[in-house]
């Protein structure tokens, strides 16, 4: 018998050990589950709205770029990754704003979630850390998924430096979209 079970007692169930129904530690007091982990989710409404308009708005400027840059062949892929994901997802071409639409439902998505989970430190540098993280889950996850390789290794090297770039513009767009809407009011005092 393990001491810890000896000096509970032989009625205590094994249970009581891993769980906090008997003076066992409590799941979030083991460190599994922390109940600060949804906090963010409780911010007051005007910062739910907000972070909804800078996603919003940083989708917008990026889908602006992209298409200035593919009218022009400037673009690096052959097709905007949102509307070649689309056309993956449900087997068939589809039109370019199909394509704008999985742009801006997955932009405003990470944009929302970036303020929600950042408010009120919306930094530069966390916004790199998360231009950073989605650009490696893009390169190793949707651009495989498309047809264009790990990496996109299919099409060449300037799938990578094309997306890096769209991405560090995502941070951008976003960070500047977050001070926009986030900037501090100035009261009289301040003056």
């Amino acid at each position: 018998m393990n001491p810890k079970d000896a000096s509970r007692g032989p009625e205590t169930p094994s249970c009581a050990l891993d769980c906090g129904c008997r003076g066992g530690p409590a799941s979030h007091e083991r460190g599994y589950i922390s109940a600060d982990f949804l906090k963010p989710l409780h911010q007051p409404r005007p910062v739910w709205l907000r972070g909804i308009g800078a996603g919003l708005l940083t989708g917008i400027l990026a889908a602006v770029v992209m298409i200035v840059l593919k009218k022009n062949g400037f673009s690096p892929v052959p097709m905007p990754l949102g509307l070649a994901f689309a056309d993956t997802l449900l087997h068939k071409h589809l039109p370019l704003p199909i394509g704008l639409v999985f742009h801006l439902a997955y932009v405003t998505f990470w944009g929302t979630a970036f303020v929600l989970f950042a408010h009120p430190r919306l930094t530069l540098a966390r916004v790199a850390v998360l231009s950073a993280v989605l650009y490696l889950f893009a390169m190793a996850v949707f651009v495989p998924v498309v047809g264009w390789g790990f990496f996109g290794a299919v099409i060449g090297p300037r799938v990578a430096g094309g997306l890096a770039i769209t991405h560090a513009l995502f941070g951008l767009f976003l960070w500047l979209s977050s001070r926009l809407l986030f900037r501090r009011r100035r009261t009289p005092a301040q003056d």
